[in-house]
């Protein structure tokens, strides 16, 4: 599967990779397993993008905005830092996080990965962007 996650309870992360092509099915199939698996609200996500094959499209991202928002009482509040390379993919995921402020749910798009590492786990900006 070109989607995986793992729980790190003690950060209270979940940590997502996905890597060259997948479809809305694996998409929403790994949100959900991982929400559940987590099984309780206050887990923050970081996902990392930078070895996608071809961008999330417009259809995929509603239809994920669409999951989370039945998924709400997992991630709501939530913090989704998402890293990634191509600027397409940042364009997307920028779309991401206008259309997940309804579920609600704070999405970032990064570059840095440490940027999106220590925004998802406290929501504080790192000094140079500040």
């Amino acid at each position: 599967m070109p989607i995986s996650y793992r729980i790190d309870r003690p950060a209270r992360l979940i940590r997502s990779t996905v890597e060259g092509t997948f479809t809305a099915a694996e998409m929403l199939s790994c949100v959900s397993t991982a929400v559940h698996e987590a099984n309780e609200p206050g887990f923050n996500i970081i996902s990392d993008h930078r070895l996608i094959g071809e961008p999330a499209t417009r259809d995929q991202v509603e239809l994920l905005v669409d999951h989370l928002t039945d998924l709400r009482r997992f991630v709501r509040d939530a913090r989704w830092a998402v890293i990634v390379a191509k600027p397409a993919s940042f364009g997307m995921m920028r779309m991401f996080s206008v259309l997940a402020e309804r579920v609600p749910l704070t999405v970032r798009v990064f570059m840095d990965a440490a940027e999106a590492e220590a925004w998802a786990r406290t929501g504080e900006e790192c000094a140079a962007h500040v």
